[in-house]
């Protein structure tokens, strides 16, 4: 795994993932953070977009800890993160499709509160602010989104940026500095 990738995978371990900083990833880490996106957008967990995110966020859950907590111990260390991703969801063909993109489907259809198909730059930092992006990062994030100045953002574009800063080897702003550079 490139540097650049593995430095990635640190920032999403420890700015959206280790939610209580005890320097591993559990199942509760995966629950608060559903909670902080529901509570961010607004949005009951019984909401039919609320259900869908609870659900896609637990399977992620179920699937990272299948396929990288090496020691069985129920949780997972930044090592066996990087690990695993690396091997079950960046190379294996449609890892990704399979496990994350559900969830950032289902993050990012909840956060586009009139349904429209587009992030707005307040539904956008409302999400970032659930995901940990550094406030002061956020509208640069955004900008970066919005080539076109459009004032608004399709979900597949974010979540084309979403699959790129997980996944991707090589260095493209867009997605590499989608949950800020920090």
């Amino acid at each position: 795994m490139s540097a650049h990738l593995e430095s990635k995978h640190q920032r999403a371990f420890e700015q959206q993932l280790d939610l209580d900083g005890n320097g591993y990833i559990e199942r509760e880490d995966f629950e608060a953070f559903g909670v902080r996106v529901l509570s961010a957008c607004e949005s009951s967990p019984t909401s039919a977009k609320g259900k869908a995110l609870v659900g896609t966020v637990l399977d992620v859950w179920e699937a990272l800890r299948a396929q990288c907590d090496i020691d069985g111990d129920g949780r997972i260390s930044p090592q066996e993160y990087h690990r695993g991703m690396t091997g079950a969801f960046v190379h294996e063909d449609g890892g990704y499709e399979r496990t994350f993109r559900p969830a950032v489907r289902a993050v990012l259809e909840l956060a586009d509160a009139d349904g429209d198909g587009t992030i707005t730059p307040t539904e956008f930092r409302a999400l970032q602010a659930a995901l940990g992006t550094p406030d002061h990062e956020v509208e640069a994030a955004f900008r970066r989104l919005d080539a076109e100045g459009l004032g608004a953002v399709s979900i597949d574009r974010i979540d084309a940026a979403a699959r790129q800063f997980y996944t991707g080897e090589g260095q493209e702003p867009v997605g590499d500095l989608l949950f800020g550079a920090s």
